[in-house]
């Protein structure tokens, strides 16, 4: 074997086992970078006009801490971020999907048994993303819509999705991941929304 391929394949060993040391946060954002362009267009113009009152998602993830590992060949690490950015990020996608398809959002911490019309709440079941060979991301979440105190539905909408291969431990690529996971679970809700 020549010299060159073994060097850079210890550089490139040495690389990824150094980037799994110590825990990172993920800068959690929304939309995703790779399809930020397709939210840019006008929004959709509902008539009549419905409003949708977003009750705050509740954090129900067993560890409400990491939201995920970055695995090199020695290590573990796990991946931190803060449960009140995790809710905020899972607002800011169901708004952005929910105002681009022509509603009106209106958002409250809590239910106070006056609200009409289209209700979204919910919990936060899951949300995961791993980086080893690929960046991956999975997001559920369970929710509850209702429209003038009758059910539409309760059930768990899954988003998956993977950001390409893994390179260094990559914050803006595991961010990705999750990112598109949510996009899509956002879609699959608001869809869901929409059809009842």
């Amino acid at each position: 074997m020549k010299p060159i391929p073994v060097v850079a394949l210890a550089t490139f060993l040495f690389h990824l086992s150094a980037c799994a040391f110590g825990s990172r946060q993920i800068p959690m954002s929304y939309p995703p970078q790779s399809s930020a362009g397709k939210y840019a267009v006008p929004a959709k113009v509902r008539f009549p006009p419905e409003t949708v009152t977003l009750v705050s998602f509740a954090d129900e993830r067993p560890d409400r801490k990491n939201v995920g590992n970055i695995r090199s060949w020695f290590k573990v690490k796990m991946v931190e971020v803060p449960p009140e950015r995790i809710a905020e990020w899972i607002s800011q996608a169901l708004v952005l999907h929910l105002e681009q398809e022509g509603y009106r959002v209106v958002r409250v911490d809590r239910p106070d048994g006056t609200e009409k019309g289209l209700v979204l709440s919910g919990g936060i079941a899951r949300v995961n993303g791993a980086a080893f060979m690929t960046y991956e991301g999975t997001v559920e979440l369970r929710v509850r819509a209702a429209k003038d105190g009758r059910e539409l539905f309760d059930r768990v909408f899954r988003g998956r999705a993977s950001a390409g291969g893994y390179v260094g431990g990559s914050e803006d690529r595991y961010q990705e991941a999750l990112s598109l996971a949510l996009e899509n679970a956002v879609s699959n809700i608001v869809r869901e929304l929409k059809s009842t």
